[in-house]
């Protein structure tokens, strides 16, 4: 007899996919933010709308991939509420640059690495650690 297909619901499938790519996305948002970071933040000084550009689009990713990796509704709050800061920074410092641009850009920041930290930190910590490529130790696994 021929079993009909088996629905699958859409935790399922951000659960497979979360086991299969689970160390690419714990690597890439980090990457991501540091890139965020230490590459596109300081050549926004300047005021190159490029840049804001690009630095939006980064937020945008990583907001998807803090969904993805930890399955929650927090974080993604959190990502959106830093996400929605930035943008209003990004707009108030098109007209004129103050004080308040910059603290939104800063808190915008802080909160997008805490909400990052904190879902990066029970998935390496529930593996056993993150995996390296070379292992000091010889009864680690690669």
């Amino acid at each position: 007899m021929i079993q009909p297909p088996r629905v699958v619901t859409m935790q399922e499938n951000i659960s497979l996919f979360r086991e299969r790519w689970s160390d690419p996305l714990l690597t890439a948002p980090t990457i991501l933010l540091a890139v965020m970071l230490f590459v596109v933040a300081p050549l926004q000084a300047p005021k190159v709308f490029a840049f804001q550009a690009f630095e939006f689009v980064f937020a945008i990713v990583l907001v998807v991939g803090v969904f993805v990796m930890s399955g929650s509704r927090a974080p993604v709050a959190a990502m959106t509420l830093a996400l929605l800061m930035a943008a209003t920074a990004g707009i108030c410092r098109r007209g004129k640059p103050s004080s308040l641009d910059i603290n939104l850009f800063a808190g915008a920041w802080l909160i997008m690495g805490i909400t990052l930290a904190c879902v990066v930190r029970p998935q390496c910590s529930r593996r056993g650690g993150p995996r390296t490529i070379i292992s000091w130790e010889p009864s680690c696994s690669i």
